[in-house]
């Protein structure tokens, strides 16, 4: 018994070889599955955060675009024409909805923000309205046919 034991842990020098050769196999192979996962994690994390980058980079564009698109014609001045004057105030009112919903204020902010878009826009176009009828009634006594 005690012979059989004590063979036990005794190995040729071919045996240890072979034995060394498996534990560097398993190692190797071990390492190179951790490798492997590690890369992979690191490709789905690099995509993940370059999408999300280009997203709000996106977003961001989109906004300036639509603030300097629409800005421009804020700054014209209004003609008499009904239809383009009304382009314009949709175009403006477009702006200030988008502005007051991409920068960060709270919902008091944004009522205030709103209320005074409308009664700015309201006595704006009551300007026009009194001052198209005060050319529509001056040209229809006009004396001078």
């Amino acid at each position: 018994m005690s012979e059989f034991s004590l063979n036990v842990f005794e190995f040729s020098r071919k045996e240890k070889s072979r034995i060394s050769l498996i534990f560097d196999v398993v190692i190797f192979a071990s390492f190179k599955i951790y490798l492997l996962t590690l890369v992979k994690c690191m490709s789905v994390y690099l995509y993940l955060s370059t999408y999300l980058h280009l997203l709000h980079n996106n977003q961001q564009y989109l906004v300036s675009e639509l603030y300097n698109h629409t800005s421009l014609l804020q700054t014209r001045t209004i003609t008499s024409d009904r239809n383009t004057r009304n382009k314009e105030v949709d175009a403006r009112q477009k702006r200030d909805f988008f502005m007051m919903f991409f920068t960060k204020k709270n919902k008091r902010e944004k009522e205030k923000i709103a209320t005074d878009h409308k009664k700015k826009l309201n006595g704006r176009m009551k300007k026009h309205r009194d001052r198209d009828d005060k050319n529509y009634h001056a040209k229809k006594n006009c004396k001078h046919k």
